[in-house]
C-alpha cells in the first residue's frame, strides 16, 4: 500500500514501524503568505531508513514535500505538534487530535509532561550538532557557538504592551523573521519603552511541546524574551520553552532587513538569500 500525497506542499511527520503506511491525521492550511494551500500530514509504517540507530532524519524538501522520520512515536508527536503550532491551528484541536490518536501512536498529550527542561536543554545541543553533522546546518552552529540561553521571565506590563503592538495582520505564525523585526521596529517607534532597551534576537528555540530545535527571531525587552510568533507558546514564554541566541545590533539588522525583498535571518548571506526558491519567485513578481 502506498500514500496518496496531495500535489501542494506537504509537510510530514512520518512515524516509522513495521505497519502498512497510511495517513493518521491531515490538516490543510495556507502557506507562509496565505496564496495557496499547504498539508500538514501525520503517517505512520514501513519506511526504509538509512540510520535506524540516530532520532529521525529528514527527507526532503523536494517536489513540494519534506518529511521527518522517526521511529519514536513521542518525539513524532511533539514535531506534530510543533507544525500545528506553526501554521496557527488552534491548539485546544490539536490537543484533541493527539489524544483521538493515542491508539495509534501510544502516546497521549500527558506523556508529553515527562521531559524536564535539562533534558530539553540536552536534546537542543545534541541535535543542532546532528544537523550540522548530518545535513550541514551551520547557522544553528553559529548560534550555538555565540549565543547563550535566554531568560525567558519578562515583565507582564512589557508583554502586554510587545503583544499589542502590531496589528493582526503583520503577525505571521510561519514568519518568526517578519514578526520580531516589525515588533521591535513598532517598540522602538511608538511605546514609551527606551530603545536600549528592546532588541531584536536571532537564535534556536524549542517551542511549548518540543520537537526540533527551530532557527527563530524574537524580541527582548531588558534581555527577556517576549515570543510573538508562535501562539500556544507566547507571549509570555511557556515554562516549557527554550531560547538561546543572541541580540543583534539594531542598524545591521534594519539595514539588511530594508534592503532585501522578503524577510530572512541577517545572518543568512546574500548569495545564500538570493538563491532561495521563494526569494526568486518574489522578485519576479515585482517586476511583473
Amino acid at each position: 500500500m502506498t500514500i496518496n500525497y496531495p500535489s501542494q506542499q506537504t509537510n510530514e511527520t512520518f512515524i516509522q514501524d513495521d505497519t502498512e503506511p497510511k495517513i493518521l491525521h491531515h490538516e490543510k492550511v495556507k502557506n507562509t503568505n496565505s496564496t495557496s494551500d499547504k498539508n500538514i500530514i501525520l503517517t505512520k509504517g514501513h519506511v526504509e531508513r538509512e540510520d535506524k540507530n540516530v532520532l529521525f532524519e529528514i527527507d526532503g524538501p523536494k517536489d513540494m514535500h519534506s518529511r521527518l522520520i522517526t521511529s519514536d512515536n513521542e518525539f513524532a508527536i511533539r514535531c506534530y505538534l510543533q507544525e500545528l503550532e506553526e501554521h496557527d491551528v488552534d491548539e485546544d484541536k490539536s490537543i484533541e487530535i493527539i489524544n483521538k490518536l493515542s491508539d495509534e501512536t501510544g502516546i497521549k498529550m500527558n506523556d508529553l509532561k515527562n521531559q524536564s527542561k535539562k533534558e530539553r536543554a540536552k536534546h537542543l545541543v545534541n541535535t543542532v550538532k546532528y544537523l550540522y553533522e548530518k545535513y550541514q546546518v551551520k547557522r544553528q552552529l553559529f548560534y550555538l557557538k555565540n549565543g547563550d540561553w535566554r531568560n525567558t521571565n519578562p515583565n507582564n506590563k512589557h508583554v502586554k504592551i510587545a503583544n499589542n503592538i502590531l496589528d493582526a495582520e503583520d503577525k505571521n505564525t510561519q514568519a518568526c523573521y517578519k514578526t520580531a523585526f516589525l515588533a521591535v521596529l513598532a517598540l522602538r517607534s511608538k511605546s514609551d519603552i527606551s530603545n536600549d532597551r528592546i532588541s531584536y534576537c536571532e537564535g534556536i528555540s524549542l517551542g511549548k511541546y518540543g520537537g526540533i530545535p527551530n532557527q527563530h527571531a524574537w524580541v527582548e525587552i531588558d534581555n527577556k524574551v517576549i515570543e510573538l510568533t508562535w501562539p500556544w507558546s507566547g507571549p509570555k514564554p511557556e515554562k516549557t520553552t527554550l531560547y538561546y541566541g543572541l541580540n543583534v545590533e539594531w542598524e545591521h539588522v534594519y539595514n539588511k532587513m530594508s534592503e532585501r525583498p522578503t524577510y530572512a535571518s541577517v545572518f543568512m548571506s546574500d548569495e545564500e538569500y538570493y538563491s532561495q526558491p521563494s526569494v526568486i519567485r518574489a522578485i519576479q513578481e515585482s517586476k511583473s
